[in-house]
């Protein structure tokens, strides 16, 4: 097929004074090749031309390159590129490749939904070009949807998209879809959101009615909207609910769609209306006597249109299903519901009470029954029949505590009776109820066990104290702790002694239960030591005389006295003297009690308990 003529390539109307220069090398040789037609056979594929893809956010400038491939020893190129111009407005070219020196480069509008682009170049000295090298970048920008930017192939019987060889001959460029490949613009931006659908007409005071809209293309998010007071959106997808509080009003919803383009294009508006909701009142409570009917009184304000009625329990009235009913005849008192609905389905209620008069009845309750002393206790009074109209009091044995409450709080320190009293204005009855308190366990006494231990004979030694009431168990404790380890929670300790530790310990317990534990006991203290070393036939003669004394006493010792240290119970030094002689009277205006006289003799030392007891 002979390269067609070029002003039918541009299929336009084109200034030859502008052209003429340009093309006037080209009109020779497209006449040497309709010379030629009968007498050339050719088989040259034309280059593949790609016009490149490109993704983008809506309403982005967008650049197309057209590349080729295989593109050897060519002379004359036309190329035809047809796009929508309601989705993309062509803004020019640029990078035009400077080997192909007089193109040019044209837009033609064909109609309102279709643009073509002319890129048409030809030289008499055949061209080659690199794979994938760039002929020139087509701008646009982008105006709405995924647009096509396509080879025509087709128009003026392939003429517009025609590539000649060095010998003007057209190259094979079919089928089509070999040699040409089409632009496409996708847009990623978030789609149009569709309608909305759900309740266009709600209550104020509704919660949780749904909404929703066809899942929105390309969206991640979905920012809902509503344009009244008082709706709390509850989700963030194309389906969502909304909580309509008491007070909300009328308004538009919308929604649109969201990625990382930014919002896609709103919905149209979905107008939610809101209607009040009426207010119901059941009437005043009644007070009759027992086995009469009476007539229920109900009204209703706001709300639209008219209403219907419905009262529970149903099965104890004539009708249930009218604004005033009547009752059976009553043996009980009955709360009663009044439903009343508008003619958009709002609704709301109100209860009355239907006080049905019979023996006055008291139920007195105390919570706990039992407690730990000091503890709350809620006291209750619960009143049925009579008036209804009840008046209540209480006191307790042992006397101290009164209320007119009918539910009053107390903190009983010991077992006590409450008393409950109840009036109607015709009857009183009363009910008692009990609250037992545990008591906190007292304090042991000073445990008995041993005064000292000498650890070269004994490793552990128990200590014991008497049973006490309200105990559960009992605590014990040894000091310093380097003096060994106690357990036991009855009334025996067990202490395991230290091999290492010499000097006083003290021991003392508490006793324990439920609500609590006791004060320690009095310490008792131990002299703790070890005459390990110390054979018998080493051990010299020492006596304290007289024991107990006043005060004044003498050592006896067959070996001289280094040092003498007094002690008292509780470890504090009362007196030291060092080197007294055999003779020596030892008179430290003690006080009376227990004394510890520790006696140091060439290397060894004892220690004894001394009483002191005064006479007079």
């Amino acid at each position: 097929m002979q390269f067609q003529n070029i002003n039918k390539i541009l299929n336009l109307k084109i200034n030859w004074n502008i052209v003429k220069n340009t093309f006037k090398k080209a009109l020779i040789l497209i006449s040497t090749w309709f010379v030629l037609l009968t007498q050339t056979v050719f088989c040259q594929n034309a280059p593949v031309t790609t016009a490149a893809s490109v993704t983008i956010c809506p309403n982005e400038t967008i650049t197309i390159p057209i590349t080729v491939t295989n593109f050897s020893q060519i002379t004359a190129l036309s190329l035809r590129l047809d796009f929508d111009p309601t989705l993309l407005a062509y803004t020019g070219f640029a990078d035009l490749n400077n080997l192909l020196s007089g193109s040019i480069v044209n837009l033609v509008s064909v109609s309102p939904n279709l643009t073509k682009i002319l890129i048409v170049w030809s030289n008499v000295n055949p061209l080659s070009l690199e794979d994938g090298s760039l002929l020139v970048n087509l701008n646009f920008s982008h105006l709405s949807g995924s647009p096509i930017i396509a080879f025509n192939n087709n128009a003026n019987s392939g003429g517009d998209c025609e590539y000649a060889d060095a010998n003007g001959n057209s190259l094979n460029d079919l089928p089509t879809n070999i040699y040409y490949f089409d632009a496409s613009v996708t847009n990623i931006g978030a789609a149009e959101a569709g309608t909305i659908s759900g309740n266009a007409l709600v209550c104020q005071g509704q919660t949780d009615i749904p909404y929703s809209v066809e899942e929105i293309p390309n969206a991640i998010s979905y920012l809902w909207i509503y344009s009244g007071t008082g709706a709390t959106i509850n989700g963030t997808t194309n389906n969502i609910s909304i909580s309509f509080a008491t007070n909300a009003t009328s308004g538009n919803l919308t929604v649109v769609g969201a990625n990382s383009c930014g919002n896609g294009v709103i919905s149209d508006d979905f107008p939610v209306a809101v209607n009040a909701v009426p207010i119901t009142d059941a009437g005043d409570d009644q007070l009759i006597p027992n086995g009469t009917s009476t007539n229920l009184t109900g009204s209703v304000s706001g709300g639209s249109g008219s209403y219907t009625w419905h009262w529970e329990p149903a099965n104890l009235l004539v009708d249930p299903d009218v604004q005033n009913p009547v009752t059976i005849e009553l043996a009980t008192s009955v709360l009663f519901t009044l439903t009343v609905s508008d003619t958009y389905l709002c609704s709301s209620n109100d209860d009355v009470f239907i006080n049905v008069s019979g023996p006055l009845t008291l139920i007195a309750t105390a919570t706990p029954e039992s407690v730990c002393a000091g503890e709350m206790v809620q006291l209750m009074a619960l009143a049925g029949g009579g008036s209804g109209n009840y008046t209540f009091s209480w006191s307790s044995d042992p006397t101290g505590f009164y209320s007119n409450l009918q539910n009053p709080i107390v903190y009983p320190t010991v077992n006590t009776i409450f008393n409950a009293l109840v009036n109607d204005g015709f009857t009183s009855l009363n009910e008692d109820v009990s609250v037992n308190v545990n008591p906190l366990p007292v304090a042991p006494e000073m445990p008995s066990g041993p005064d000292s231990v000498d650890l070269k004979e004994i490793v552990s030694s128990e200590y014991i104290i008497s049973t006490l009431q309200y105990a559960d168990s009992y605590f014990w404790e040894l000091m310093p702790e380097t003096a060994g380890e106690i357990s036991g929670s009855d009334t025996t300790g067990t202490i395991v002694w230290n091999p290492g530790f010499l000097g006083y310990a003290t021991i003392k317990a508490l006793s324990v239960n439920a609500c609590g534990q006791s004060e320690f006991s009095i310490e008792k203290l131990t002299f703790v030591d070890n005459t390990v070393g110390i054979s018998e036939s080493e051990n010299p003669f020492l006596e304290i005389f007289p024991n107990p004394n006043d005060g004044i006493f003498l050592i006896n010792s067959s070996k001289p006295i280094e040092k003498v240290i007094m002690f008292d119970i509780v470890g504090k030094i009362c007196a030291e003297i060092d080197h007294p002689n055999v003779n020596y009277r030892f008179d430290n205006n003690l006080k009376q009690g227990i004394y510890f006289v520790h006696v140091y003799m060439d290397g060894i030392d004892f220690i004894r308990k001394m009483i002191v007891h005064k006479t007079g």
